[in-house]
């Protein structure tokens, strides 16, 4: 059994342990909010770190299944959410997000022109993405799901695009290609903007008796 493996399995009981708190909840709410969450995760966890040799193949092809499980617990959200502000923001997090995997695909067809580095970098470039893929497989696992899936999916979005924000700078440390430079930075742009509207209607939650945004 890989790491990643274990890490699904470690990932859907804590969040089925977590559905069970000592103060009552819907049942049927926190279901939602487990599966939306499992959806955003599972993705990472069903799949191992790139080591193609190629820093700019690995930072690519790393992005690919946060991606997916960014596009499919949104679009679940969509459907489960009856928040139209929510509802509006996510909306605009697949599209934007479905079009970007497109371009990361086109990209990775159209064959990179790889620039070498030394075996050194490279591992320390490995180690760094090892180190970041841990710290978000310990927060999830940590996770508390709620009753409040459209909370809990705010929060653990932030999180999860966090990761992509700081794997994107870390590229820019390694990579010589400018097609790469150009994608992590515009990654990052759009990134740190997204996660400020997210915090945004947090905050409103947050400071609503029923999650309305006002």
């Amino acid at each position: 059994m890989t790491r990643y493996q274990l890490a699904t399995i470690l990932l859907t009981s804590t969040l089925f342990l977590s559905a069970t708190p000592m103060q009552p909840v819907s049942s049927k709410q926190t279901a939602e909010s487990r599966r939306i969450i499992q959806a955003m995760y599972s993705p990472i966890y069903s799949a191992s770190q790139s080591r193609s040799g190629s820093v700019d193949e690995d930072y690519l092809k790393d992005l690919i299944p946060h991606y997916q499980g960014i596009v499919h617990s949104s679009k679940m959200l969509i459907e489960a959410s009856k928040n139209q502000t929510l509802i509006t923001l996510t909306q605009e997090i697949v599209h934007e997000h479905e079009e970007e995997l497109k371009n990361l695909n086109t990209i990775l067809k159209s064959g990179l022109i790889h620039h070498s580095i030394s075996d050194d970098e490279y591992q320390r470039f490995v180690s760094i993405n090892k180190k970041h893929n841990e710290e978000i497989m310990k927060s999830v696992i940590e996770f508390p799901v709620t009753k409040d899936f459209d909370r809990d999916f705010l929060e653990a979005m932030i999180v999860h695009q966090q990761w992509i924000i700081i794997a994107s700078k870390t590229i820019l440390q390694y990579t010589k290609n400018q097609q790469i430079q150009s994608f992590a930075q515009n990654i990052i742009a759009k990134r740190e903007a997204g996660n400020m509207q997210m915090q945004d209607v947090l905050n409103h939650l947050n400071h609503t008796d029923k999650g309305e945004y006002r």
